[in-house]
């Protein structure tokens, strides 16, 4: 009997997609895997693929409740132009993640299509193009989360999973972004950031400010927004001349083995992060020269040593060079409020 009933209950599903309700209460799914993973992991059902390791599964993502997707739509005005849940590259310029969007499959360019590859995709478990549909778990009452998951081609448990349709209480809701269909995608772009990759792995981060202030207002900036925002204490060294004036300051700190505050939830992360703040060698100006660089490992496994962490992907090394980049020009501003930045690596500040 209770085959009986999921089997009816996806029918219905299927059919008031077919006929443009686009709007299903539960769906048949064949996997499952923890996705919000600031749970207990003694809460996640038995249906649940490990990784092989009694620590943090690998399908560990991002998760969103039905109360925090109808508060995303009703934030939004009403856009000009569609919204599709089939992701643009135009919206991942410079290293940025876009802001998602939550709404009904029928205000999406083509939210009933989707919703019904999502429904066929979870029943039938199978892979596409390296992702695969599972179930979201922890549960919430009364609510039903479909995550997509990467996964290999060789095989093994889904991977990063993040929630992408929301079903429950007779409504069902997509996570999308605005339509950028149409707008050219350039083949090279501009990042305004004063940070760049080496060949190493390691990122570089490089600002100049033309200022006649104290040299110790802006490394204390940005000592409190790495303690703030990072959780790290530095240590810091002073160099001066002769009369005793500060003219250069360096600052070295690192994460340990932790929780990453710069990937999604599930990855851990341990870096060294220096910076060394001095007088600019030009003598036609007047200012200090940021230099900096950092280097991290990471992990989807909240393992005890660093042999198993790994270097950054591609796509990795510019969430941390945006993040980081952005740290420091934030310290830069928060100790000259009326600075003005002048292109993608200098400022002013009088």
């Amino acid at each position: 009997m209770p085959n009986i009933q999921k089997a009816a209950r996806l029918v219905l599903a299927l059919f008031a997609i077919q006929f443009g309700a686009a709007r299903v209460s539960a769906a048949e799914v064949a996997i499952a895997a923890p996705v919000d993973c600031t749970a207990p992991l003694s809460s996640i059902d038995s249906k649940v693929l490990f990784s092989g390791h009694a620590n943090i599964p690998p399908s560990c993502g991002s998760d969103t409740s039905l109360a925090e997707a109808r508060q995303s739509r009703a934030e939004l005005k009403e856009p000009k132009q569609r919204l599709t849940t089939t992701p643009q590259g135009l919206n991942r310029l410079c290293g940025k993640e876009p802001k998602y969007i939550w709404a009904r499959p029928e205000e999406f360019n083509d939210g009933s299509k989707r919703l019904r590859a999502l429904l066929d995709l979870a029943k039938s478990g199978r892979l596409d193009k390296g992702t695969q549909v599972v179930e979201a778990t922890p549960s919430i009452s009364g609510e039903q989360h479909l995550a997509l998951c990467r996964v290999s081609a060789q095989g093994g448990p889904p991977r990063e999973c993040d929630t992408v349709a929301i079903l429950g209480g007779g409504e069902s809701w997509l996570r999308g972004e605005l339509d950028r269909t149409g707008e050219r995608i350039p083949k090279s772009v501009a990042c305004q950031v004063g940070g760049y990759s080496r060949v190493s792995g390691s990122i570089g981060i490089h600002w100049i400010v033309e200022t006649g202030r104290d040299i110790q207002l802006f490394s204390k900036s940005l000592i409190s927004l790495l303690s703030s925002e990072q959780n790290l204490v530095a240590k810091i060294k002073l160099t001066t001349d002769t009369d005793g004036k500060v003219y250069a300051v360096s600052i070295q700190t690192s994460a340990p083995l932790r929780n990453s505050k710069t990937l999604p939830d599930g990855w851990r992360e341990a870096f060294d992060f220096y910076m060394d703040i001095r007088n600019i060698s030009d003598l036609k100006k007047q200012g200090f020269e940021f230099d900096g660089s950092l280097m991290a490992l990471v992990s989807r496994q909240a393992v005890g040593s660093q042999t198993q962490y790994q270097g950054l992907s591609d796509g990795q090394r510019d969430r941390y060079l945006a993040a980081f980049d952005d740290l420091v020009a934030k310290s830069i501003t928060s100790a000259c409020p009326k600075s003005t930045k002048v292109d993608a690596e200098s400022f002013t500040c009088n």
